[in-house]
């Protein structure tokens, strides 16, 4: 039977390029990189591509696409598995790992969120149109972009502008009047640390999210902070019942996958709704 996705799910190739010159799976038993390099473009071809292709795959099914004995197919999984299996860590430090905050640069707010929003957390910010739900937003990409020497956290923003409301010049102004950003090349450094995504619809979103839940579009990508600006309109643009209400289900799964992103890869995660 098949079986789920694993949390940490790769994409093969960014696997390969970690493994060390031999890998064993014992003392008369190994094959060497670049013979299992081959095996991954073998597998690419064949539409097995990612991590969970591969462990949700019989050894014989990989043996089969891959067309290698069953060793190696075996060897293949084995090494993948350890690659993405999440590795242990003890309760200090993940009680130090959701300390982190990313500041609002509003003193009263701060001081009320003990610091600012918190990573490895969903933070839905709501209101009514035209409160400055976006502002705000444009501010933690700032700080959270902003080179350290700034008091920013110098880390990746993936910003989902759903209404075109994003403006990197209002974002470039925030830095230079609240953080003193004024250096071009500090300013220039934190606008290329801001990913800016457009949907069109909460699919599109949804698929947005699964990619971030890679190891590749967050951990190695440096994402610290996600923007989702807004939520609303990706509820007005999904499916409907009959009585005309957004379907609960596919924003269910939204929501869930969210909390998941934040509290699996330590990501802040802030939704504005209305």
């Amino acid at each position: 039977p098949a079986l789920p996705p694993p949390s940490g799910d790769r994409a093969l190739k960014r696997i390969a390029a970690t493994w060390t010159p031999r890998v064993s799976m014992s003392d008369d038993a190994h094959v060497e990189q670049p013979h299992l390099a081959r095996i991954v473009d073998r597998l690419a071809i064949r539409g097995v591509t990612m991590a969970s292709d591969v462990l949700c795959r019989s050894w014989l099914d990989i043996a089969h696409l891959a067309d290698v004995d069953r060793t190696t197919a075996k060897l293949l999984q084995t090494e993948v598995a350890q690659a993405i299996c999440p590795r242990p860590q003890c309760a200090l430090d993940i009680v130090k790992g959701k300390r982190i905050t990313i500041p609002t640069q509003i003193p009263t707010l701060d001081d009320s969120l003990r610091g600012g929003i918190h990573v490895g957390h969903v933070t839905e910010l709501v209101g009514p149109a035209g409160a400055g739900k976006t502002q705000f937003c444009l501010s933690l990409a700032a700080t959270a972009a902003a080179p350290a020497t700034h008091n920013g956290l110098e880390t990746g923003v993936l910003y989902v502008d759903t209404e075109r409301r994003f403006s990197a010049s209002r974002v470039l102004e925030i830095a230079r009047t609240r953080l003193n950003v004024t250096d071009h090349q500090d300013a220039t450094s934190l606008a290329d640390r801001i990913a800016v995504v457009r949907t069109e619809n909460i699919e599109d979103l949804r698929s947005r999210v699964a990619w971030l839940q890679t190891s590749l579009g967050v951990v190695e990508g440096g994402v610290r902070l996600v923007v989702i600006d807004s939520v609303a309109a990706m509820a007005r643009c999904s499916s409907k019942n009959d009585a005309g209400i957004p379907d609960t289900e596919t924003l269910g799964v939204l929501a869930a996958s969210l909390k998941r992103l934040a509290d699996v890869f330590g990501v802040a995660v802030v939704v504005t709704n209305q």
